[in-house]
């Protein structure tokens, strides 16, 4: 990506409300170099970039990383977890949950990135720190780990408490199920049902279908065909709300994205109804 590709000021700058943006775009390719263990090319490109993107590459070269790393970069880490700045205290967290994967098999170095987090992780709002619980959970799922994936889910829950986010609650319950709490999750689930409910006047239009998707997505998960589909013909409808054909556009390709990552095959009702939504879409939409 070229600077003549974005809005420059008088004194030849990239805008700043333009340079998170370049920056997002150059830090992704970068990310996707450091798969490929092509780090020269990453480290060329994330050179320079605002604070909110630096860092985010280092969660690829944490799975990467070798044994004889460890220290070195827990060391580093904990220099970042102590500082005040959010947003390289969330991209440190994030390797530190990809180091914690990384080293999943060694429990006593998984241990340490463990403790590392539990001292810091105060720091991080409540909806991050859910975030990043439930990521330690599914890596814990990874391993084959249900027991400790159920101890985060419930760690996670103790810092949800009175949780009145839709999304969150609905991601929890479907990761619960995962482990075996099954009738536990399943009562989560129908409660994150009842909060959308009684928060849906509050919520923006163009919000509520993303709002309301991850639960037909975790009843799906729990093998509930039949609930998942009742919402998502729900989701559909909220998707519709907006008189804006591109919110209304976006919405329909979110779920039906959706359907298909999950598997979810769509009944005669719910296939006509989409291909209906899409006819009704105006240009260029």
């Amino acid at each position: 990506i070229e600077d003549d590709d974005v809005p420059m000021d008088d004194d030849g700058e990239v805008q700043p409300e333009q340079a998170w943006r370049r920056d997002r775009i150059l830090v992704t390719i970068a990310r996707a170099h450091a798969v490929l263990g092509e780090n020269d090319k990453a480290v060329q490109l994330e050179a320079g970039v605002v604070e909110s993107e630096a860092g985010k590459v280092d969660g690829v070269r944490a799975a990467r990383l070798g044994v004889e790393e460890f220290e070195g970069k827990l060391a580093a880490l904990k220099v970042f977890l102590a500082g005040t700045d959010l947003d390289q205290a969330r991209s440190a967290f994030e390797v530190c949950a990809q180091l914690y994967n990384r080293f999943y098999s060694d429990a006593e170095r998984r241990a340490r990135v463990e403790e590392a987090v539990r001292e810091s992780e105060h720091k991080l709002p409540g909806f991050l720190r859910i975030e990043l619980q439930i990521q330690l959970a599914e890596f814990a799922l990874d391993h084959g780990d249900a027991k400790n994936a159920l101890d985060i889910v419930n760690r996670a829950k103790l810092i949800a408490g009175a949780c009145t986010d839709v999304p969150l609650v609905a991601r929890l319950a479907k990761l619960r199920h995962q482990v075996g709490d099954r009738d536990k999750a399943r009562t989560e689930a129908d409660s994150a049902l009842e909060l959308f409910d009684q928060q849906r006047a509050e919520i923006v239009d163009i919000y509520r279908a993303g709002t309301l998707r991850p639960l037909a997505e975790a009843y799906n998960a729990m093998g509930d065909t039949a609930a998942a589909l009742r919402v998502y013909a729900r989701v559909l409808e909220e998707g519709v709300g907006n008189p804006n054909s591109r919110p209304r556009a976006e919405d329909l390709v979110a779920t039906c994205l959706s359907l298909a990552r999950h598997g979810v095959q769509p009944d005669d009702k719910l296939k006509a109804r989409i291909y209906e939504i899409f006819g009704a879409l105006s240009d260029p939409w």
